[in-house]
């Protein structure tokens, strides 16, 4: 760990133009403190630390290689919200399996996560289907559900 340490902090001096010499006192270290801890893997005491996140850098990055070395950078922001669940196309997905499994029990003894994969591909692939095979689909669960299969 300590060498990934050392590789990241590497990049960061790198990343600024700086020399070992010029980094340590831009950050109030010693003159040879910032190529020790380059050289060792062993993170520069807290006001460094705190210098360095005020001049943009990541302290979780530098601390554990996640999330992005820059604060503000697109891979340090926050995840996009998962769209809302296709309610109809999940029933789809669903009652496909269902039927699939009627007619071919011996399915039900097949590995989970192979069967989770086909109803993930399967509802990907019902999703982008256009509107009218949805709407399709959706009055086929409920003549279904009518009957009692669903």
């Amino acid at each position: 760990m300590s060498e990934e340490i050392a590789v990241r902090l590497r990049t960061v001096r790198e990343a600024l133009g700086e020399t070992h010499r010029s980094i340590s006192l831009r950050l109030g270290m010693g003159p040879n403190t910032w190529r020790e801890c380059e050289e060792t893997g062993r993170l520069p005491k807290t006001e460094p630390l705190q210098k360095l996140n005020a001049l943009g850098f990541s302290i979780d990055w530098l601390l554990t290689g996640r999330r992005a070395m820059k604060v503000g950078d697109v891979a340090e922001m926050p995840a996009p919200s998962p769209a809302p669940l296709d309610t109809p196309t999940l029933k789809a997905v669903l009652l496909a399996f269902i039927q699939f499994a009627q007619r071919e029990p011996g399915i039900l003894k097949a590995d989970p996560g192979a069967l989770l994969k086909w109803m993930m591909e399967t509802y990907q692939l019902i999703s982008a289907a256009p509107q009218e095979e949805r709407d399709q689909r959706a009055a086929e669960i409920t003549a279904a559900q009518d009957k009692g299969v669903a």
